[in-house]
C-alpha cells in the first residue's frame, strides 16, 4: 500500500522519529531527520486487514520541537493524517490507507435507472463498463460496490464532474451538488454547472459507509440533458481512522483561511503547540474557518490545546456553521460552558446531531479567564456520529446523603429528549423530561435502586442508572473551597484522622477553575478529620481559601475552620477539626416547662417530660427548664468545648451544676426572672468554653469524662411568651489550640488603615503606623456568637524585623452598654528574626463577643513605627499540669547577638529578672525569652526571674549567664532551626567528629518554639563536628522548615538540611569544620604597599610587613595594597575547599599559595599601578572558593594573600575597605559558596519568591523553578576567573515527578554552550538533596543555565542549589595543556575536539594524567550542508566532479535520500560527499537531496542534476553543435567571401571540443581582382600577339599567322583553388 510521509522538523530534529506497524510488526521506521527541513519519505507498505495501521510518534524524552508535524498522504494524494508530538517519548495513532475505490477504477454504467437502481440489492449485471472518452446523450448512472468499515471516524469522497451531481451510498443520498433540490427524474436538468471537471467532494462521518458490503451510487446531470457529454466521470473513496484518544473522531487537518475578532489567527491552527493566537477579549470574540476550495467537511467537533496557558482558555463557547459568511445564517451545534483546562491538556466536544457540511466554522467565545484568550491549537474534528443503542449516563450509579448531598444524573450527550422514568424517584428529586436530567437533595433514605430513563428520540431509547440514598449516622461536614488564580498550584486533602482514609483530595498540578467556588459534603467517618494543604509556591493566592463547616441540622452550619496555606505567615499546613456533636442538635432533651425546681440544674429528671425540638410539651411560663445527660470519652485533646444554643430571649446554661454562661439574665432564676432582650431572629448561636477554668485559688472542670450533665433554662422576654424554640448541640475543640477568629467584623481608628489585614492570613497584607497616636482595633463576632480566648498571637513582618509591636493592651465585653474588662497589658515584647510568632496569655475564662486592642506601639516614644502581619486568638487547652519553670545555664558571647533563651515551660507570663541584665540583653515580660546583645563580658552570674502560671500563680527561678569571646582556638558556629508546629516530636543532637559515633557535646529532644525560628550558638574548639537534626515520629519535619549552618552571626550559610519522612528516628546529619583560618573583625593580617616578587607564597618572608586587624589598615597612598595571612590545615584527607567571603572597595585579586584564584573589577592583565575596572559596595561580601587539593595546599603552611587596587575615581583619603572570613568544607562534597550575580530567567508563575532564593541555603520559603518548556535559569559568578565544580545538585522541596533538564554554560573566553550535566524524567522526593557529577565543571564556568527539557508535573520546589566539590582520595594529578591538576580517581576535562559536544578527559591514576579519552564526545548533529553550486549540468561520457561540499561540524558520512539513484555512471563518495563519475546517459534535469549524518544527526543539501550530450559552442559561423558530429560553413556567413569550411565536434574533457577548420573562406574582391589582373594580362598578351601579327605579316603574311595558333593550344591547364 502507498503512503508518503511528510515530515517538517524545527530544532532536535535527530530525536525525532516514526514508526509504521501493522499489528507488532514493524513496516517502517523514519530514517534521521536534518533539523529546520522538511523530508519526504514514499513508502509502500505491506497490506494488512482493510489497510489499516498503527503509527507511532517518538522521541528521545520530551516530545516534538515545537513547530515540528507529520503529514500522511494516501494513494489518491489525499492527507490522512497530520499532527505533532505533545506527551514525552511515545504517542500511538489508528493510521487508516483504505481506499475501497481508487481513481481511474472502473464503474457500472448505464443510461436508464430503473427502479432501485440505486440500492445495494439492485442487479447490475446488464450494466457495462464505463466506455470513457465517449460522447452520449441523457443522464448517466454509475455504480461500484465496496466494503465499508465499522468505527471508522469519517470517509472522503471526491468525484470528478462539472454539472449536475446526485451520491448515494446503499440508496441513501450522501451529496448533492448543481441540482436542484427534490425528487430527481432522469429528466432532471442541473440546476448550475463549473467552467471544467474536477475532483470535488465531502467529508462525512464514518457511520454513512460502514456496512461492509455496500454500494456507491451515482447520477450525473446536465443542464441540457438532450444534448451529448463525454463520458470522463472518476471518483475516488477512502476512509480516515479516529485519531483523538478515547473518541471516534479525525482531526480534520485540510488547512482553511483563518480569519479572527483580533489576533493573529493563523496561530490558531497551525499545528504549532507553542504559539498562540493572543486575543484581549471581554467576550464576543471568534475565530473563523473558511473551506473554499473543492471539498466541503461536515466538521461536528473542535478540539481545544492548551499548551501552557491552559489558564487563558475558553470557558464558555459555541461552535457554528454556515454555508455562507453571513452571521445570521450561522447555526450553533456545539455549546460549552464551565470548561478548565490543565497544563498542556486537550479538551474536546462534540455535536452528534450535527451532520451537514458547511464552508464556514465559528468559534465564537463568550467567556475566558482573565479576559485573555491564548488560542494555541483549536482543531476541527470529524466524528462518527451513529446513533447511540442506549443512553449512557456521566456515572452507572449515584450515592447520596439523605436531605444533604444533591443528586444530578445526565446523560453523556445532549441529544435526548421527551423522557420518563421507571420507577418512580423518591421525594425530593424530579426528571428534567425535556433535558432527562435528574436531579434535587432526595429527603429519605433509598436501597440501591436501578431507574431506567426512556427517550423518544433515535426511534425510543433507554439507559438505566442505579441510584442509593444513605442517610448519615454521624456529622454531615461542609467543605467550601475558594479559589484565586492559578488555583492548579494550590492543593488539599481531607481525611480521616484516626484511619488515614482519604475522604477527597484536590492536588497540586490539577486544573481547576480560577476565581471559583469549589463545595463538597460528606458524612463525616470519624470523630475528627485531618485537612492537609499543599501549594507549588510559599502561599496560596490571596483569595484562596479552605473553610470547613458541620452541618448543625439540614438547614445551618457551624464554620469549624477558615484557613489557607501561607509559610511565609508560618501556618501550618495540616488542621484537624472535630465535627463530631457530643450532643447532636435534635437530641432529645428532658424538659420542665411549669416551675423551677431546686436542684434543676442537678441529674434528677423526676417530673420532667423527654422530647426534641418540635416536640417539648406547652410551657405555662416564660421559664423553660431543659436536661439530659451526655457522654465524653476523652479530653486529652481539647482545648474547649463549643455549645450552639437556639433561643429567642435570655438563657442560663448549666453543666454538672456549675454555671457556664448567661445571656440576657440578670439575678437567680426564679418564677419572675424576665429576659432583657430577644432575637430578632432564630438560630442556633455559638459560645466557646474552656473544659477547665484556673484561678489562683482553684481549679473548675466544666466536662469530665465518662458521664455529664448539661441543664439549660431560657427565660422569655415577657410572662405571657411561653413558645418553645430550644435546641443545644455541643461538640469538642479537636486540638489544644484553636483558632476562633471566624465569621467576625473588625472596626479600627482611623489612624490604622485596613485593619482586616491582620486577619486576612495573606503575608502581603499588614497593619501599622509611623506615629506614636493612641489607636484601638477592634473584632466583633457576628450573630451574637461568643468566644472564649486565652491568647493572643501576634507575628511580625515576613521581611521586616526592625519595626515590630512591643506593647499593646487587651480588652473585651458583650454589649456596648457595658465597660471594657482589661484582659492584658502587654509591655516589652521582643522580636529577633522576621516572620516570628508572639503568644500572649489573657488569663481569662469567659466568652466574649467583642475583642478590643488598644495602643499598639513601638515601645519608644521618638521610635513610634510598628507593623503587625497577623494577630490571631486562640482557646487553649487548660487542662494540663504546669510544670516547674527553670531555665538552662546561658553562655553567650561578646559583641554577637545571643541565642535567645526559652524557659522550659510556655505555661507562664509576666516575666522579671533581678538584678538587670547586661546592657543590650532583655527579657520579654510576656514570655521570658531572653535575647539581645551585649558588649560586656560577664563572668558565670546567677540571675532571678520572677514569672506568674497563665492562672496567675507566681514563682521565682534562678538563671546562670556568662559572656565571654569566643576566640583563641575556638570558633562561634550558629545554627538556625526553622521549627514546624509539632515541637515535642522533633530535636537535635551536636556530635564531636564525623558522624554520630563521636561524644555528644549538647542535645536536646524539644524544641522551645513552634513555627518559629531560633538559634543556637556553638562555640567550638577548632576540629570537625556533626549536627544532627532528629525526627521521632517519622512524617519528618514540615516543608519550608529545617536547619542551616552560619557563619560571622548569619551573615554566610554555609549548608542547610531538610528533614524527610522515614522510619522514626529519621535522622539528617551535617559534616562541618569549626576552624576558621581567618575570620572577620578578630583576626590579624599582614600589611604592605610595596610590591614584591613572590609575596603571595607560604615561602615568602613578610616579618617586615606590618601586622594589623583589617579594621586598622585604614587610608593607603599607593594604588594598590598587598595583604596575606599564612595558616595550616589539620588534614588535607578531611580537608577539601576553603570558601572565602571577602569585603572589598573596588579591585581585588586574590591569590592561595601564590596561585590566583579570585579577579573582581580588575583586567585580565595589570600590575602594582594598575587601577579597578569599577568600585565595589564596601558593605557587600564576595564569597569565592578555593580546592586545596588542586590548588597546591600543603598541611604545614598556606598563604591566603589579597591585592587591593583602587579606581581612579577614589582618593587616598578614603580608608581602605577590606575584611575576610575563611570557611572549610569537610564533607565528602563540600558545597561552594560563590555568591552568584545576573541570576535571570524564565519567571515562575505566582512563585512568592525571588530567582536569586534559589542559592540562598534556606529550608524557608523554597523558589519555585519555572515550569514550561524551555524555560531556564542562568546564573554568572562574580568572580571573573569563573567557578569549578565537578558536581551540583539540590534540596527537593515537595515531591517532584518526571522532569527533565540541562546545565549547561560558558567555559572562560568560550562563548560556545557546553553541557555540564543533565537528567531525563526523573523523580525528586520531598526534603531529600539530590546530587549530580558534572566533571566538565573544573573547566572552570563564568556562566551556567539550568534549562527545562520536559516540564515536571508539578513546578518544582527547590529549597536550595548548590555547586559541588567531591573530593577523591589520594594524590593530585598535575594538569597537562589544557586539561586541568585533579585529584586521585577524579577527570581531568577539557572541550571536545571541533564538531562535537561534550568533553574530552584524562583520567587521574598513580598521580599521572591518562591519555586524551574522547567516549564522552558526541558528535553535533552537522548543519548547513550545501554544495558551491546548486545546479550542476554536466555531460556525457566526461569525467565530473561535484564537490566535496561545504557543512559545518562532522560529517561522516553521505548518502542519497530515499536511496535516490544518480544518473547512470555517477556515484556519491560516502566519506567526502563528492559526486563523481563519467555519465553514460542524458537525462533532463532532476532534484536529488544529499544527506549527510554522524552519529549525532542528519543535514541535507538539494542538488539540481542534468545530462546532456555534449556538444560544441557556437563559434565563428559554426553553430552549436553535437559531439562526432562535422559542422559546415558556408563562408558568406564572414559577409563578402565564397567557399565553405567545415569542423569536427569531438568530446573534450567537460564538453565538446572544436576540431580543426578545413577549408578556405575566399573575399570577393580578391577574385575580383584576380580576374581583372587576367582581364589584363589577358588583353597584354592578345595586344602583344596582334602586334606581333602584325609584323610577322609584313615580313611573312599567312604562315606567321599559324604559328601563333600553334603556341597557344600548348597552353597547359591549371586548377584555381578557391
Amino acid at each position: 500500500m502507498y503512503a508518503k510521509f511528510v515530515k517538517t522538523s524545527k530544532a532536535y530534529a535527530v530525536e525525532e522519529s516514526y514508526v509504521v506497524k501493522a499489528g507488532s510488526t514493524v513496516l517502517f521506521t523514519s530514517p534521521s531527520f536534518p533539523a529546520h527541513q522538511v523530508l519526504t519519505n514514499e513508502v509502500c507498505l505491506d497490506a494488512s486487514p482493510n489497510n489499516q495501521y498503527t503509527l507511532e510518534l517518538r522521541d528521545v524524552s520530551d516530545g516534538w520541537f515545537a513547530g515540528s508535524f507529520l503529514e500522511v498522504y494516501g494513494i489518491n494524494g489525499n492527507m490522512v493524517f497530520k499532527n505533532y508530538m505533545t506527551d514525552g517519548i511515545l504517542e500511538t495513532y489508528a493510521l487508516s490507507l483504505y481506499s475501497p475505490i481508487v481513481k481511474g477504477a472502473s464503474w457500472k454504467y448505464s443510461l436508464n435507472a430503473p427502479t432501485g437502481w440505486n440500492s445495494l440489492n439492485f442487479d447490475d449485471s446488464a450494466w457495462t463498463a464505463a466506455p470513457h472518452e465517449t460522447s452520449v446523450e441523457g443522464t448517466q448512472y454509475y455504480r461500484y460496490p465496496f466494503n465499508g468499515v465499522m468505527d471508522m471516524a469519517a470517509v472522503e469522497m471526491r468525484f470528478l464532474y462539472s454539472e449536475g451531481i446526485v451520491v448515494y451510498i446503499n440508496g441513501e443520498e450522501i451529496y448533492r451538488d448543481n441540482m436542484p433540490n427534490g425528487e430527481v427524474t432522469p429528466t432532471t436538468s442541473a440546476s448550475g454547472s463549473y467552467q471544467m471537471a474536477t475532483y470535488r467532494g465531502v467529508v462525512l462521518s464514518g457511520d454513512v459507509a460502514q456496512v461492509a458490503p455496500s454500494v456507491m451510487s451515482v447520477e450525473l446531470h446536465y443542464r441540457n440533458n438532450a444534448g451529448t457529454h463525454l463520458v470522463n466521470f472518476d471518483a475516488w473513496m477512502a476512509f480516515y481512522a479516529p485519531n483523538i484518544p478515547n473518541t471516534k473522531c479525525f482531526l480534520y487537518p485540510e488547512t482553511p483561511t483563518l480569519t479572527s475578532s483580533s489576533g493573529d489567527a493563523a496561530k490558531a491552527f497551525n499545528f504549532h503547540d507553542t504559539d498562540s493566537m493572543h486575543v484581549s477579549t471581554t467576550g464576543g470574540e471568534w475565530l473563523r474557518y473558511s473551506y473554499q476550495g473543492d471539498v466541503v467537511p461536515a466538521v461536528n467537533g473542535i478540539r481545544i490545546y492548551a499548551g501552557q496557558q491552559f489558564n487563558a482558555q475558553p470557558q464558555e463557547f459555541g461552535f457554528w456553521g454556515s454555508n455562507t459568511p453571513s452571521i445570521a445564517s450561522f447555526t450553533k451545534f456545539v455549546d460549552v460552558t464551565d470548561w478548565s483546562f490543565s497544563r498542556m491538556e486537550y479538551k474536546h466536544a462534540i455535536s452528534m446531531d450535527q451532520r451537514t457540511p458547511y464552508r464556514y466554522y465559528d468559534l465564537r467565545v463568550t467567556r475566558v479567564p482573565a479576559n485573555d484568550w491564548y488560542c494555541v491549537e483549536a482543531q476541527p474534528l470529524i466524528c462518527n456520529v451513529a446513533p447511540p443503542e442506549a443512553i449512557e449516563f456521566e456515572q452507572t450509579s449515584y450515592e447520596a446523603v439523605a436531605k444533604y448531598q444533591r443528586v444530578e444524573i445526565r446523560p453523556v450527550r445532549n441529544d435526548f429528549h421527551n423522557c420518563t422514568i421507571q420507577p418512580a424517584l423518591p421525594a425530593g428529586l424530579s426528571l428534567d423530561s425535556n433535558a432527562c436530567t435528574v436531579t434535587g437533595i432526595p429527603e429519605t433514605q433509598l436501597a440501591a435502586t436501578p431507574f431506567t430513563i426512556t427517550s423518544t428520540e433515535f426511534g425510543g431509547i433507554s439507559g438505566t442508572v442505579t441510584l442509593t440514598v444513605t442517610v448519615c449516622s454521624g456529622t454531615m461536614v461542609h467543605i467550601v473551597r475558594t479559589y484565586g488564580v492559578f488555583a492548579y498550584k494550590e492543593g488539599f486533602t481531607v481525611s480521616d484522622s484516626e484511619t488515614e482514609e482519604v475522604i477527597m483530595s484536590a492536588e497540586v498540578g490539577v486544573t481547576r477553575p480560577d476565581n471559583q467556588n469549589w463545595e463538597y459534603s460528606f458524612c463525616a467517618p470519624g470523630p475528627m478529620i485531618t485537612i492537609h494543604m499543599e501549594s507549588e509556591g510559599i502561599t496560596w493566592n490571596r483569595g484562596s481559601f479552605v473553610l470547613v463547616y458541620a452541618f448543625i441540622n439540614s438547614e445551618q452550619k457551624e464554620l469549624l475552620l477558615q484557613t489557607k496555606y501561607d509559610s511565609w505567615l508560618s501556618l501550618p499546613s495540616t488542621y484537624y477539626v472535630r465535627p463530631d456533636y457530643v450532643i447532636p442538635a435534635g437530641s432529645r432533651w428532658f424538659a420542665k416547662m411549669d416551675s423551677i425546681p431546686s436542684d434543676w440544674s442537678g441529674a434528677s429528671t423526676d417530673g420532667w417530660t423527654e422530647g426534641s425540638i418540635g416536640s417539648f410539651p406547652a410551657a405555662t411560663t416564660q421559664i423553660q427548664l431543659y436536661k439530659r445527660t451526655f457522654e465524653i470519652t476523652s479530653l486529652e485533646n481539647p482545648a474547649g468545648f463549643v455549645l450552639l444554643l437556639r433561643y429567642k430571649y435570655g438563657v442560663i446554661v448549666h453543666i454538672n451544676g456549675v454555671e457556664v454562661f448567661r445571656n440576657r439574665v440578670e439575678g437567680p432564676l426564679n418564677a419572675a426572672s424576665l429576659a432583657g432582650g430577644q432575637y430578632d431572629e432564630v438560630i442556633y448561636r455559638s459560645v466557646s468554653l474552656p473544659i477547665r477554668v484556673l484561678s489562683s485559688e482553684n481549679v473548675m472542670d466544666y466536662l469530665h469524662t465518662g458521664q455529664n450533665t448539661i441543664a439549660i433554662a431560657t427565660v422569655a422576654f415577657t410572662a405571657s411568651q411561653s413558645t418553645s424554640y430550644f435546641d443545644c448541640a455541643m461538640r469538642l475543640m479537636a486540638t489544644d489550640e484553636e483558632s476562633r477568629v471566624m465569621e467576625f467584623d473588625v472596626a479600627s481608628s482611623s489612624s490604622i488603615s485596613y485593619a482586616s489585614n491582620v486577619f486576612s492570613k495573606v503575608y502581603t497584607n499588614a497593619i501599622g503606623m509611623t506615629t506614636c497616636d493612641s489607636n484601638y482595633l477592634e473584632v466583633t463576632f457576628q450573630n451574637d456568637k461568643r468566644e472564649w480566648i486565652s491568647s493572643i498571637i501576634l507575628t511580625n513582618k515576613y521581611n521586616d524585623v526592625k519595626a515590630n509591636v512591643k506593647a499593646v493592651t487587651v480588652k473585651a465585653r458583650n454589649y456596648d452598654s457595658e465597660q471594657w474588662v482589661t484582659l492584658k497589658s502587654v509591655t516589652g515584647l521582643t522580636w529577633s528574626t522576621v516572620g516570628q510568632r508572639r503568644k500572649v496569655w489573657l488569663n481569662n475564662s469567659k466568652p466574649f463577643r467583642i475583642y478590643r486592642f488598644e495602643n499598639f506601639g513601638s515601645g519608644s516614644e521618638t521610635e513610634c513605627s510598628w507593623n503587625l502581619q497577623s494577630l490571631d486568638l486562640v482557646s487553649d487547652r487548660m487542662q494540663m499540669t504546669i510544670p516547674a519553670l527553670s531555665y538552662e545555664a546561658a553562655t553567650i558571647f561578646q559583641n554577637i547577638e545571643m541565642a535567645e533563651v526559652y524557659p522550659s515551660s510556655e505555661y507562664y507570663t509576666d516575666f522579671s529578672i533581678t538584678p538587670s541584665l547586661p546592657v543590650g540583653l532583655q527579657i520579654d515580660p510576656a514570655n521570658g525569652v531572653i535575647s539581645g546583645t551585649t558588649t560586656d563580658i560577664l563572668a558565670s552570674t546567677t540571675y532571678t526571674i520572677t514569672a506568674s502560671t497563665v492562672v496567675g500563680m507566681s514563682t521565682t527561678v534562678p538563671f546562670t549567664l556568662t559572656v565571654i569571646t569566643c576566640t583563641g582556638g575556638k570558633s562561634l558556629i550558629t545554627a538556625v532551626i526553622v521549627s514546624d508546629p509539632r515541637v515535642h516530636e522533633n530535636g537535635w543532637r551536636l556530635y564531636e567528629g564525623r558522624g554520630s559515633e563521636g561524644t555528644v557535646l549538647r542535645g536536646q529532644d524539644t524544641f522551645p518554639v513552634s513555627n518559629s525560628l531560633f538559634y543556637l550558638d556553638f562555640c567550638l574548639n577548632h576540629g570537625i563536628y556533626t549536627f544532627q537534626a532528629r525526627e521521632y515520629n517519622g512524617d519528618g519535619w514540615d516543608l519550608n522548615t529545617g536547619y542551616r549552618m552560619t557563619i560571622d552571626q548569619g551573615a554566610l550559610n554555609l549548608v542547610m538540611g531538610m528533614v524527610p519522612e522515614g522510619v522514626p528516628p529519621v535522622t539528617q546529619e551535617t559534616v562541618f569544620s569549626s576552624y576558621l583560618p581567618f575570620q572577620i573583625n578578630y583576626d590579624e593580617w599582614k600589611v604592605s604597599d610595596d610590591f614584591t616578587e613572590g609575596w603571595a607564597s607560604s615561602s615568602f618572608d613578610d616579618s617586615q610587613w606590618t601586622s594589623m586587624k583589617a579594621s586598622e589598615i585604614g587610608k593607603r597612598d599607593s594604588v594598590s595594597t598587598f595583604i596575606r595571612r599564612s595558616f595550616s590545615i589539620p588534614s588535607l584527607d578531611d580537608y577539601s575547599v576553603l570558601n572565602v567571603r571577602v569585603r572589598y572597595g573596588a579591585g581585588l585579586v586574590a591569590y592561595f599559595n601564590n596561585r590566583m584564584v579570585a579577579r573582581y573589577n580588575m583586567p585580565s592583565t595589570f600590575d602594582a599601578t594598575t587601577t579597578a575596572t569599577s568600585v565595589h559596595d564596601t558593605s557587600s561580601f564576595s564569597v569565592f572558593h578555593v580546592l586545596l587539593s588542586i590548588d597546591g595546599a600543603v598541611e604545614s603552611s598556606n598563604t591566603m594573600a589579597f591585592e587591593l587596587h583602587r579606581h581612579a575615581s577614589q582618593t587616598s583619603s578614603e580608608p581602605l575597605a577590606f575584611d575576610a572570613t575563611g570557611v572549610f568544607g569537610v564533607d565528602r562534597c563540600s558545597g561552594l559558596l560563590d555568591d552568584m550575580f545576573n541570576v535571570t530567567g524564565t519567571a515562575p508563575e505566582e512563585s512568592g519568591a525571588a530567582l536569586i532564593d534559589l542559592f540562598d541555603m534556606d529550608p524557608m520559603g523554597p523558589a519555585i523553578f519555572p515550569n514550561t518548556l524551555n524555560a531556564y535559569v542562568q546564573f554568572s559568578s562574580s568572580n571573573l576567573l569563573g567557578t569549578r565544580f565537578n558536581a551540583w545538585g539540590f534540596w527537593a522541596g515537595r515531591d517532584i515527578n518526571e522532569w527533565s533538564a540541562t546545565v549547561s554554560g560558558h567555559v572562560r573566553d568560550n562563548s560556545e554552550d557546553h553541557e555540564v550535566s543533565s537528567f531525563v524524567r526523573q523523580n525528586f522526593t520531598s526534603r531529600h538533596f539530590v546530587s549530580f557529577a558534572a566533571p566538565l565543571g573544573m573547566m572552570p564556568f563564568t556562566f551556567l543555565r539550568i534549562s527545562v527539557d520536559s516540564p515536571a508535573a508539578v513546578s518544582p520546589s527547590i529549597a536550595s542549589l548548590q555547586l559541588l566539590y567531591c573530593k577523591s582520595s589520594g594524590r593530585v594529578c598535575p594538569g597537562v595543556g589544557e586539561y586541568p591538576a585533579v585529584s586521585e580517581g577524579q577527570v581531568s576535562p577539557a572541550l571536545c575536539p571541533t564538531g562535537s559536544s561534550g568533553y574530552a578527559y584524562r583520567e587521574c591514576r598513580d598521580g599521572q594524567l591518562s591519555e586524551v579519552k574522547l567516549d564522552r564526545c558526541v558528535f553535533k548533529a552537522p548543519e548547513n550542508l550545501r554544495y558551491e553550486t546548486a545546479i550542476a549540468n554536466v555531460v556525457v561520457g566526461t569525467s565530473v566532479v561535484i564537490g566535496p561540499p561545504l557543512f559545518d561540524n562532522v560529517i561522516t558520512r553521505f548518502y542519497m535520500n530515499d536511496n535516490a539513484t544518480l544518473p547512470r555512471g555517477l556515484s556519491l563518495d560516502e566519506q567526502s560527499g563528492v559526486i563523481s563519475g563519467v555519465p553514460l546517459e542524458s537525462m533532463d534535469v532532476r532534484e536529488y537531496v544529499v544527506v549527510g549524518s554522524n552519529p549525532g544527526g542528519v543535514t541535507t543539501a538539494s542538488l539540481m542534476i542534468s545530462v546532456r550530450v555534449g556538444s560544441c559552442v557556437a563559434d565563428s559561423g559554426f553553430p552549436v553543435t553535437p559531439v562526432n558530429e562535422i559542422a559546415v560553413n558556408d563562408c558568406s556567413y564572414y559577409g563578402n567571401y565564397i567557399g565553405r569550411q567545415t569542423r569536427l565536434c569531438a568530446l573534450g574533457v567537460s564538453d565538446g571540443e572544436w576540431g580543426k577548420t578545413k577549408g578556405m573562406c575566399v573575399p570577393v574582391v580578391l577574385i575580383v581582382v584576380v580576374i581583372l589582373v587576367a582581364v589584363l594580362l589577358i588583353a597584354g598578351i592578345v595586344w602583344i600577339l596582334i602586334r606581333s601579327s602584325h609584323k610577322r605579316m609584313a615580313v611573312g603574311g599567312v604562315k606567321g599567322k599559324k604559328m601563333a595558333a600553334v603556341v597557344t593550344e600548348k597552353k597547359e591547364k591549371r586548377d584555381v583553388r578557391v
